[in-house]
């Protein structure tokens, strides 16, 4: 196996390089079109097809400079070699993928808070947004770190507040899409504001041992699959399960273009044959 991958390094470091290239190209058709559900699919479809040939285009031109020696008997055709060049190069997001697939099942989950008032009355919260001189009040998503339902304590006077558990202790909650930490202004749906220190989240996952095991291959995977994120999204509801059969979709393309390539198959046999220039060099 060392052997193996001295022999292919180059073509396995080119495969890998060639994907990254390719996921650049598959963030940039995502952030035009992930606002539309079918442009974003489209793209999507459009996207893992350009992938998957350049991939092909590849190994098969591999094969093809192989066929010479292996029709003069001069070496052995190898009919897998396409497959290992293809999983080597994929083995980051293999792993990626089963680490997040796994760890999804390790991680803690905060449950959204409902909030009340202290005559025990529940309290729907806004943040406010301004568009020009209209000010917007949309409708958020409260978590605890504990999942305990909370509810305020307001004065007559300012409407500030502190979120406390109903056992009377102060709880953090999260508002699920700021980032960092930050003292936002709530408000109540008759738009007085209640004020309250609010530790900004990006998802609802607490704290945990598994986060980071899940969160670091999670993002990774993300990226490097990103072509075929809007069929992800729109066919598989997100399931993480596609995590782990996306690698395998290049993989099967190259262990078939270098098969195809070596024994001068075409996977296009239906179309005529395109006609190579001689080479200048014998």
């Amino acid at each position: 196996m060392i052997n193996y991958l001295k022999e292919n390094s180059y073509n396995i470091v080119k495969m890998l390089l060639t994907q990254l290239g390719l996921a650049m190209l598959g963030v940039i058709m995502s952030m035009a079109t992930h606002t539309n559900s079918k442009a974003y699919l489209i793209s999507s479809i459009i996207c893992t097809v350009i992938y998957v040939y350049i991939l092909y285009l590849m190994v098969y031109e591999l094969g093809e400079k192989d066929k010479p020696a292996i029709d003069a008997g001069r070496a052995k055709l190898k009919p897998l070699k396409g497959f290992w060049i293809s999983f080597c190069a994929n083995l980051p997001n293999i792993i990626c993928g089963v680490m997040t697939v796994v760890f999804f099942f390790f991680l803690a989950f905060q449950q959204p808070v409902e909030v009340y008032n202290e005559a025990g009355n529940k309290i729907d919260v806004y943040i406010m947004s301004q568009s020009g001189t209209t000010e917007i009040y949309d409708k958020v998503w409260l978590f605890s770190d504990n999942g305990a339902r909370a509810f305020t304590y307001e004065s007559d006077s300012t409407h500030e507040s502190q979120i406390k558990t109903s056992d009377g202790k102060t709880t953090l909650v999260y508002e699920k899409n700021k980032d960092g930490y930050n003292e936002i202004i709530l408000y109540t749906d008759t738009a007085e504001s209640v004020s309250v220190s609010v530790n900004g989240e990006a998802n609802a996952i607490s704290g945990h041992w598994a986060s980071n095991l899940y969160g670091v291959p999670h993002t990774i995977a993300i990226f490097f699959q990103m072509v075929f994120f809007g069929i992800k999204s729109e066919l598989f509801g997100n399931s993480h399960y596609v995590y782990l059969a996306t690698p395998f979709v290049p993989i099967i393309f190259c262990t078939i273009g270098y098969y195809f390539g070596a024994t001068g198959k075409r996977i296009f046999f239906f179309l005529p044959e395109r006609k190579q220039k001689p080479s200048k060099y014998r």
